[in-house]
């Protein structure tokens, strides 16, 4: 069975710009092999509907980038940055992926595990003793087949007029300063 925790890391500065300078990296691969498979594209297309087959020339196929393709790359990436956690093995946790992301109100790691103590669940095969039927709707967030419901959790209308406020607070201040970028951290903890 898998599960997944998440903790809040507190890194110190120098760990803050090394982690940063390691997003940036990751960013600009992801970009970098996002415009890899744009570049195929342009360079292997052409307007059919413009020109005859027998009057356009095809551009002979170049070898197109997939996400298999470019996954391979990331291996060498996490051959360099190994994961160690202590404690973990005399439990008898396997830890499967960590992933470090960056919120707006600090560092967090998710790290997904491997339990190989619980025993895998199999099902029964669905039969009409043994299977409900649920509606989706806008009236309810869900129904079952016996009539219980679930009433649609508004968040986003209960903060409505919090964001409405933060969001005209940062439209006041001026763009770049310290105070434009407290009043738009507020408003991010408020989304988040």
């Amino acid at each position: 069975m898998r599960i997944a925790y998440q903790y809040r890391l507190r890194p110190t500065s120098r760990q803050v710009t090394w982690m940063d300078g390691w997003l940036e990296l990751l960013c600009r691969q992801y970009n970098y092999r996002l415009a890899e498979r744009f570049n195929w594209w342009e360079q292997n297309r052409c307007d059919i509907h413009a020109c005859s087959l027998v009057v356009c020339h095809l551009p002979k196929l170049k070898d197109q980038p997939t996400y298999y393709s470019q996954k391979r790359d990331l291996v060498n990436t996490k051959a360099l940055f190994p994961v160690h956690a202590s404690g973990t093995e005399s439990l008898g946790l396997v830890i499967k992926t960590a992933t470090v992301t960056r919120k707006v109100d600090g560092w967090y790691v998710t790290l997904s595990l491997q339990d190989s103590s619980v025993p895998e669940l199999n099902p029964d095969p669905p039969t009409w003793e043994n299977t409900i039927g649920i509606d989706l709707g806008l009236n309810a967030f869900w129904v079952a087949d016996e009539g219980e419901s679930v009433e649609v959790p508004q968040y986003y209308r209960r903060t409505e007029k919090k964001l409405k406020r933060l969001q005209r607070a940062v439209s006041r201040k001026k763009k770049g300063s310290s105070r434009y970028k407290k009043a738009v951290k507020r408003l991010a903890k408020v989304h988040q």
